[in-house]
């Protein structure tokens, strides 16, 4: 008996050493794994507080930054130099100011069209060139095209004047020269004589205090046979 309880505490006292060992490796493994965890949680915490200060100094730095570059613009900056504002009310006016002056454009393009039509209607309407005096052609009653035809008509009533001026030795305008009654018969026509009356000086007085002086009474007076209706202006009239 004694012999059968000494072999079986020697096979509990060999399964106790055997298991040891075993025991003691777990253990170990499970702290290593632990103590790598615990290293690298620190290691992560100390990474946040070193990047954490690291981004404080920076705000700081930037926060002189900005107050610096403040300070400057604000010694640093020109009268001349307008505000974003400014430039944006200066554009808008100028948008303002184009619109209104297109605006103005379209309506004058719009009345010299109807202008142009009127006038072209108006010279379509003469069948014929007309042989008659000027004075029996009738204007149109729009003012503008009214004006084109009084325009009209007057070139073509002076039309040879420079031609009949040097014809006849008028002397240049602005020279001085004066004539008073000069007359000229030419009879080289065996047919008819012509009779020329030169009459020509020089006035300095406005245009319309002349306009007014030369009525056609006043041109009826220099014909032949023509006779004074009325009351003509004298050089201290005029």
């Amino acid at each position: 008996m004694e012999d059968i309880m000494k072999t079986e505490g020697s096979h509990d006292n060999q399964r106790m050493t055997t298991g040891g060992p075993l025991v003691d490796e777990d253990e170990a493994r499970i702290l290593h794994k632990r103590r790598l965890t615990r290293e690298k949680m620190q290691r992560y915490r100390k990474g946040i507080v070193r990047k954490s200060s690291t981004l404080r100094h920076q705000a700081v730095d930037l926060q002189r930054e900005i107050e610096r570059l403040l300070a400057r613009q604000t010694t640093d900056k020109s009268p001349w130099l307008l505000s974003w504002a400014d430039v944006a009310r200066a554009l808008r006016d100028d948008s303002d100011a184009t619109r209104n002056t297109n605006g103005i454009l379209r309506q004058l393009v719009l009345q010299q069209d109807r202008e142009i039509r009127t006038i072209r209607s108006w010279v379509h309407g003469c069948q014929v060139l007309p042989n008659s005096s000027w004075r029996n052609v009738s204007l149109l009653e729009h003012p503008h095209a009214r004006k084109h035809g009084i325009d009209w008509i007057t070139q073509h009533l002076y039309h040879n004047t420079d031609r009949v001026l040097e014809q006849y030795a008028f002397a240049a305008v602005g020279s001085g020269v004066q004539i008073d009654d000069d007359t000229i018969i030419d009879t080289s026509s065996p047919d008819c004589f012509q009779y020329v009356w030169r009459d020509q000086r020089d006035m300095d007085v406005p245009f319309d205090v002349a306009a007014r002086a030369l009525t056609l009474d006043f041109f009826h007076s220099l014909l032949a046979h023509g006779t004074p209706l009325a009351a003509i202006p004298t050089d201290v009239e005029v």
